[in-house]
């Protein structure tokens, strides 16, 4: 009435709002943003926990499953999609032991306690034409899990494990995916006293193929006074290693260190030196307790018998240079955190150091053997992996209530601009 007063004609309704409005943001150096800023629910955004990844192609982040595959976009700063025809019988997604990337192909390799007459089997998918084929079973490794592996650029270096029946592999196998070939790797000679394991690290040196630390139990019957026969578990865990050269087939032990023996932890090639850092052990005993029954005249004395279970993580590491043979420890300030799932990444000139599940990201720097602290928390606790494109770093946080990945970004030298859409209108 106020307007059609002033002297304005009704001509009806606009049937619409503003949505997806959006201004230019400059994102300073060395500051944590989410990615895919000008889509405000995050649709499009990789489904929580569905995909391989993240990996880097050279231009784009992108991540895998059997029928789809996701990219994110630095430049544009979205994600896209593409559809991909699965292979028969490539099911048990969360059952791979193994998925590395391996030039042109990312390699998931299954152990054999679920397949069809304990064999391992495996998928590849090749990058250039976005093509699932399988792995070849011929000469592959017998089937065990939490087996060791890592890649050479090119092929897939599978070592130690265990079956379903806790026997120890001290053996495996390396894989070529261009050629589908298997070549085996034997089982070192007892004179080396390299012992088989789970749950240690490997590295590539560029020719060489690096483990170190792990552990290995067995059933046992305690001889405690008042408890024998009672049965625990037994954890061995090492604090040494070996190389092992795919070009002559031989293996090289190296002798413990001083750092405290331990398994899960995180190592990283720097291409001087093997850096390790965290990781955990348990231990069990047999512990006898005894107690009287005062209803009894006179009492009776009973024992009772039960376990008791430690553990212990670790922030202490090292860095081991091949050339000379030769560790220098390291001693993490008091503001590092112990790591839970240690993880570590060398971006060319430092090693980002981090643990899943959490929000703190440090960097070391193996040349001064210090932890200059100059990235910032990550905004969120990390799921899965970090990556360095070289001069950013990528991740996931954790979903959003329409069950999609959060993705955070970091430029370490350069100011970002992306579009940031505003409030709906």
């Amino acid at each position: 009435p106020l307007l059609e007063n002033n002297g304005f004609s009704y001509k009806g309704y606009l049937n619409s709002s503003i949505d997806g409005q959006e201004e230019t943001t400059i994102i300073p150096p060395n500051t944590w943003y989410q990615v895919n800023a000008s889509e405000p629910d995050n649709s499009s955004a990789p489904p929580c926990g569905n995909y391989w990844g993240p990996f880097w192609d050279g231009t784009k982040v992108f991540g895998l499953n059997y029928s789809s595959i996701y990219y994110y976009d630095f430049a544009t700063d979205k994600y896209s999609y593409e559809t991909l025809t699965p292979l028969p019988g490539a099911g048990g997604f969360l059952a791979y032991w193994s998925v590395k990337q391996c030039g042109d192909y990312i390699i998931c390799l299954w152990d054999g306690p679920y397949t069809p007459n304990n064999t391992m089997k495996g998928f590849k998918y090749h990058v250039p034409s976005k093509t699932w084929s399988a792995v070849s079973n011929t000469n592959i490794p017998a089937y065990r899990d939490d087996f060791m592996s890592v890649s050479t650029g090119t092929t897939l270096i599978v070592w130690g494990g265990q079956n379903a029946d806790y026997n120890y592999f001290g053996n495996g196998g390396i894989y070529d995916p261009v050629l589908d070939s298997w070549t085996t790797i034997a089982t070192p000679n007892p004179l080396l006293n390299i012992s088989s394991r789970i749950g240690g690290s490997a590295i590539w040196m560029g020719t060489q193929m690096f483990v170190w630390g792990g552990f290995r139990s067995v059933d046992a019957t305690s001889t405690t006074t008042h408890c024998a026969g009672t049965n625990y578990t037994a954890y061995t865990y090492y604090n040494d290693g070996f190389k092992y050269t795919p070009a002559t087939a031989g293996y090289s032990h190296i002798v413990p260190n001083t750092l405290s023996p331990r398994a899960f932890h995180a190592g990283v090639w720097t291409g001087t030196e093997m850096v390790v850092w965290g990781g955990n052990s348990t231990s069990e005993t047999v512990v006898a307790t005894h107690y009287q029954d005062y209803t009894q005249t006179p009492p009776v004395d009973y024992w009772g018998c039960s376990t008791d279970y430690q553990a212990a993580s670790y922030k202490t590491g090292g860095k081991y240079n091949s050339a000379t043979n030769t560790w220098t420890y390291m001693n993490p300030p008091a503001a590092i955190a112990i790591p839970e799932k240690p993880k570590m990444i060398w971006t060319g000139t430092g090693i980002i150091a981090y643990s899943e599940n959490a929000s703190k990201v440090y960097l070391y720097n193996p040349a001064t053997n210090t932890w200059p602290n100059t990235y910032p928390d990550f905004p969120n606790a990390i799921k899965g992996d970090l990556i360095s494109t070289g001069d950013k770093i990528f991740g996931f946080a954790t979903c959003t209530s329409n069950n999609k990945m959060i993705g955070y970004a970091l430029s370490e030298t350069d100011p970002v601009s992306i579009y940031r859409v505003l409030s709906t209108v």
